[in-house]
């Protein structure tokens, strides 16, 4: 009789720039989790059709096909789902019984991170947040969108930080029993600590894990018009990125980055606009508060600067 075919029963679903790559990466190498390559398949976000890695269920499936006998957990991690507003549907048609992973940041340090990340994508073009900023309300209606922007919706950062919202509407499909949540200054501060909660969530055993290097930190292309020629990329120079990918592993796949990559220059938000954005997303993370059962008592502070993040995707 053939092996039944694997599906996944674990999903981490965001947020962007929380922590979501790292995490994944330190999952990858269990020894009874398997994860997707590619990592961010996009499958359930019907509504961002042009992010999207495969369109039928069959070839979703594939993508797991590689796990192995003795896998526990099975999954994939897609930093987009949460903002999604037909992914989690989408999940939980799929599976209801899966385990959904959340990742959460201040929502201010979220889109700031997030905007330097869509400039290293080629989704932004507007390299002074203050003016991205700015450009939302014109971008809704359509003006002013990249060339090479294939989602717009992630250019709308004010919703993109509405991490409440969104955590809402998740709840709403999911039992609080199947959601564990974590922020990532837990990641920053104690990687081991997060790393076997995720264990015990996902009904792994501790293999022992005591190396947590950063995966996927802010960056910007050393050589970005090399790599605008392939932008949007074509699929077989991202099958070829996916190949390398899977050959080099985990760790090996990020310091082979290192060669192309810097640490971005980030613009300096004026005060003003920093507790504008603040006061903005204040209600929301009461509300991702009273969700989570998570302290954020220190994210509605204006007081503090920008704070790095020790891991940022």
């Amino acid at each position: 009789m053939a092996s039944p075919i694997p599906r996944p029963n674990f999903f981490i679903v965001g947020a962007q720039k929380c922590g979501t790559t790292s995490l994944a990466m330190y999952l990858a190498e269990h020894p009874n989790a398997f994860l997707s390559n590619p990592k961010e398949p996009y499958y359930f976000s019907t509504d961002f059709p042009k992010l999207r890695r495969v369109t039928e269920e069959n070839d979703y499936i594939r993508l797991f096909n590689d796990a192995d006998p003795d896998s526990i957990a099975i999954g994939e991690a897609t930093a987009g789902y949460l903002f999604s507003t037909e992914a989690i549907q989408g999940i939980y048609d799929f599976n209801r019984d899966a385990k959904i992973i959340v990742m959460l940041r201040p929502p201010f340090d979220l889109v700031k991170s997030f905007h330097t990340h869509q400039q290293f994508a080629f989704q932004e073009d507007e390299p002074d947040f203050s003016k991205a900023w700015a450009l939302q309300e014109t971008r809704l209606q359509g003006s002013h969108i990249p060339r090479q922007c294939i989602a717009p919706q992630f250019l709308h950062y004010s919703e993109v930080g509405r991490l409440g919202k969104q955590v809402e509407l998740l709840c709403s499909i999911f039992p609080r029993s199947q959601i564990q949540f974590f922020l990532l200054e837990e990641l920053a501060s104690d990687p081991g600590a997060v790393y076997r909660q995720s264990l015990t969530f996902l009904n792994l055993p501790d293999d022992g894990r005591n190396s947590f290097i950063k995966f996927n930190e802010k960056k910007a292309h050393r050589f970005r018009w090399l790599f605008s020629i392939f932008e949007p990329r074509p699929r077989w120079f991202q099958a070829i990125i996916e190949r390398v990918r899977s050959i080099l592993g985990p760790t090996g796949w990020n310091r082979f980055q290192r060669f192309f990559i810097k640490k971005p220059k980030v613009s300096e938000v004026p005060d003003s606009l920093r507790k504008e954005i603040k006061e903005l997303f204040r209600e929301d993370i009461r509300l991702l508060a009273e969700l989570t059962g998570k302290d954020l008592r220190s994210w509605q502070t204006d007081e503090q600067p920008d704070r790095p993040a020790a891991n940022s995707d």
